[in-house]
Parts: C-alpha cells; sequence; structure tokens
C-alpha cells in the first residue's frame, strides 16, 4: 500500500482490532464488498425459506397424539403403523412392563411423546405384537419410516440402565434426527428457484449500496456469535456432566431400595443363627412368631385378593404389605421386651435401640414399597397393622402363657437336650441325680465327680447302686 493511501486504522486491524476502516468511494471496493453482503444475505434469505417450508411440511404431517403414547393390538399394526409410517416416523415399543429396564424405557418414551409432536410413538404387548418373541430380548423397539421398518433396537446391549433413564439418550438411540434431516434435504433439492434470486439479488444489490458499513458489521457481529457458541458447547458439557450426576444418585437409589427389598431375609437369618449359637428358646420362640406372621400374611392376601398397583412388575396380591408386616412384627415384640424384660438407669436409654429402627430401617422400608410401585399406602397401614397386633400378641403369649406356666423352662431344657454339645452334660446331671437319690434312701455319702471325671460303665454302675 502506497503512503498516501496509508490509513492509521490498518494497523489496528492487523493488531486484531475488527473495527471497519472507512472505504474509499473512488474505487471498486465497494462493489466488491456489496456482491460479498449480497451472497451472504441471499444465503441466509434462502435458508430462512427453507426453514418456513420446513416447518410448514412438518405442521401437515404433524399427528396429533394429545402427546402421549397410542396403545395398539395386533390387529391395528397395518393401519397404525405401516400405513402412518409413509407420512411421519413410527415409534413402536414391544413392552412388557413388569419387566423393570421396559418400564423404565416407557417412560422415556412418553417424555419424548409429549416434546416431539411430529413423531408417533405407538406401544403393544411384545408377544401380541409379534408371535413367539423371546423375552429376553427386551427392551425392544422398532423405528418405521416410508412405509418400511428401518431401525431395530433390541436387547439390553443397546438398552442400558443408563440410556432408557434418560430421554436425551434415547432419542439419540433412536436416531430419527437423521432421518427428519434428509427429508428436509429433499424440500431444500424441490425448492431451488434461480429466477426468483436473481430478483431478489438485483433488489438487494439496490439496498446494500446504500449502507456497506452495516453489511461488514454485521460480520463482525458473526463473529461475536461464533465466540458466543463456544460459551454455549462448554454449557452443553456442564449439563452432560448433571446427568450423569443424576444417573450416579439413581444407580444408588437403586441399591439401597434393593438392600431394603431384601432386609427381612438378612433379618431372619440373624434371628435363626443366634438362636442356634445361643441355644435359647427365646430366640426360637421369636423365630416361630415370624414364620407364623409369613404365613397369616399369605392367607389374608388371598382372602382379601387386593391387586398391587397399576405398573407393578410384581404379582400376585398386594394387601397387606408382607415387609411392613414382618417389621410390624419385629417391632412390637422389640419395644415389649425392652420395656419388661431390660432394666436401664435412666430408664428411657433402653428405648433408643427400637426408635433408631424404627427411623432407619422401618420408615425405609414402608416408603421403599409404595417407591417401587409394590404396594400403595393403604396396604403399607395394612401390613404395619396387622404386624403389630401379631407382635403384640405373640409377646404375650410367650412371656404370660409359656413362662407363667414354667413352660418355657421345660423347652429350654428339650433344647439342651436336643443340642449335641450338650448330651454329656445332661448325662451327667442325670447320673449324678440318681447317685444323689441312692445315697438318700441307703444312707451312703457320695463324693460329687465333676463332669468332666469319666463316666462308670453300666456294670459297674449298678453294682454301686445295688
Amino acid at each position: 500500500m502506497s503512503p498516501d493511501r496509508w490509513h492509521p486504522n490498518v494497523g489496528q486491524v492487523r493488531l486484531g482490532n475488527f473495527a471497519p476502516r472507512p472505504l474509499d468511494p473512488s474505487g471498486n471496493e465497494i462493489q466488491d464488498a456489496v456482491d460479498e453482503c449480497v451472497d451472504e444475505e441471499l444465503e441466509k434469505i434462502r435458508a430462512k425459506r427453507l426453514q418456513d417450508m420446513k416447518r410448514t411440511a412438518q405442521k401437515e404431517r404433524q399427528i396429533d397424539t394429545g402427546g402421549k403414547i397410542k396403545d395398539i393390538a395386533r390387529q391395528e399394526f397395518m393401519t397404525e403403523v405401516n400405513e402412518s409410517s409413509k407420512t411421519s416416523v413410527v415409534v413402536v415399543h414391544l413392552a412388557n412392563l413388569h419387566d423393570p429396564m421396559s418400564r423404565r424405557l416407557d417412560e422415556s418414551l412418553s417424555v419424548l411423546a409429549k416434546t416431539r409432536r411430529t413423531v408417533k410413538f405407538v406401544r403393544g404387548f411384545y408377544q401380541d405384537l409379534i408371535l413367539g418373541f423371546p423375552s429376553l430380548q427386551l427392551p425392544a423397539v422398532v423405528v418405521y419410516s416410508d412405509g418400511k421398518c428401518v431401525k431395530q433396537l433390541i436387547g439390553k446391549d443397546v438398552w442400558t440402565s443408563r440410556v432408557v433413564e434418560s430421554p436425551t439418550l434415547v432419542w439419540k438411540a433412536l436416531g430419527i434426527s437423521k432421518l427428519e434431516q434428509d427429508d428436509s434435504n429433499d424440500i431444500s433439492s424441490v425448492s431451488s428457484d434461480e429466477g426468483q434470486l436473481s430478483s431478489e439479488k438485483k433488489r438487494f444489490k439496490m439496498s446494500v449500496r446504500r449502507d456497506v458499513n452495516d453489511g461488514i458489521n454485521k460480520r463482525i457481529d458473526r463473529r461475536e456469535k461464533s465466540s458466543r457458541s463456544e460459551d454455549d458447547i462448554s454449557d452443553d458439557d456442564d449439563s452432560n456432566e448433571k446427568e450423569y450426576s443424576n444417573l450416579n444418585l439413581q444407580r444408588l437409589l437403586g441399591a439401597i431400595w434393593g438392600l431394603l427389598t431384601l432386609s427381612p431375609i438378612f433379618v431372619a437369618w440373624s434371628v435363626l443363627t443366634i438362636a442356634l449359637v445361643r441355644q435359647s428358646v427365646r430366640w426360637f420362640l421369636l423365630l416361630i412368631g415370624l414364620i407364623l406372621s409369613t404365613t397369616i400374611n399369605e392367607i389374608l392376601k388371598a382372602i382379601v385378593a387386593e391387586p398391587r398397583p397399576e405398573g407393578s412388575f410384581r404379582g400376585g396380591y398386594g394387601m397387606p404389605s408382607d415387609h411392613c408386616q414382618f417389621y410390624g412384627f419385629i417391632i412390637a415384640y422389640g419395644f415389649l421386651f425392652v420395656k419388661h424384660h431390660v432394666q436401664t438407669q435412666p430408664s428411657w436409654i433402653r428405648f433408643i435401640p427400637p426408635v433408631l429402627a424404627v427411623v432407619f430401617i422401618f420408615l425405609p422400608v414402608a416408603y421403599s414399597r409404595v417407591h417401587l410401585l409394590a404396594h400403595t399406602w393403604a396396604q403399607v397401614r395394612g401390613g404395619v397393622l396387622v404386624g403389630l397386633t401379631l407382635g403384640s400378641s405373640w409377646f404375650w403369649f410367650v412371656y404370660q402363657t409359656l413362662e407363667g406356666y414354667g413352660l418355657l423352662c421345660r423347652l429350654q431344657s428339650f433344647i439342651d437336650l436336643m443340642m449335641m454339645n450338650n448330651v454329656q452334660k445332661h448325662l451327667w446331671v442325670t447320673r449324678m441325680y440318681k447317685r444323689e437319690r441312692t445315697s438318700v434312701l441307703h444312707g451312703t455319702p457320695t463324693s460329687s465327680p465333676s463332669p468332666t471325671a469319666s463316666l462308670p460303665v453300666d456294670g459297674e454302675k449298678s453294682r454301686k447302686v445295688d
């Protein structure tokens, strides 16, 4: 550039300052800028027009499903799937709501059905829609477009627990956005009209000549927008991290619900282990009471015959709740035992363990039964009421009836006799009782041998007694 054409703003442009320098009206710079801006703005007009045509086409083929998944039978498959797929994409869910993975996938598809109104979502029982379809291949989703099947997503290799719990990941797995993009490309190829673009070009040239600097400033705005888009990408990464953290929290809660569901088995085995180790008749009677409570629960379920909540993955009846009845029995039995057989100073300290068991075990178990759709709140309350009644009745039977009539001591002696490590002790006590009785009858003094002393043979014993 010659010194007479030099301008101070040129150095600013080279250093990164994007403020536009003034143009020389006498040269060809205005014409070049006009042509460049015209081409860019025409591309914007063309892209905007294509978007309008695309939205119009989508509105014409939009399906009114009410934002819900439509339930279909095998007889409706041809009309609801094959025929409908000629005008829009149809997603078919081969469902089994008793399967936990299939049920969570159905919840994600329900969310997508409310937001993706141009896609038709249908659902049907997997063995009804496809005869002989194996249950091991669930969850299963089939995508139809243009009257034919274009995608099959079958099995837990595709539908992992992380994917089925996120509607965003389910939408990516379906790949419907790519199909809609192909449709938009077809619309753009049909809608190109060179004559109309040329007329737009002539009209736009006249308007751009009056304001060239505005066109240059628009390019600067685009650069700023591109820098803002990078910030938007970072925001998307943050949202993905939040989504993954939510998935980890859901996995942790799933493990907690599973442990609470299996906790009655752990408690029953613990009671049996303590009863065998301590050889206590009271622990054996507690185990028998738990078995009777479980038996009564099955009988009450068969009599009441109240079904479980809708969408439950468990079969059978639900009234009363077996988990809540189990823990209600233990809570009532434990509170009464602590009240009548445990002494502390001050007296309220003895109730701390039962209260902690209620807060950290009983209440979470009751909530988990409703959260997992295994029972309703009415069934939970029924289980608690029956469990408290049976636990109080069994405590009264054990410590008032059996212990009051001296039957508890006899049962303890019977258990001591049945245990193999107490057989030698029982025989030694029996032998000493007979010797003392013989010495009293004949007036002969006897010495008391230790329990570890060797026992005499039957002949020697009979001679001494004689």
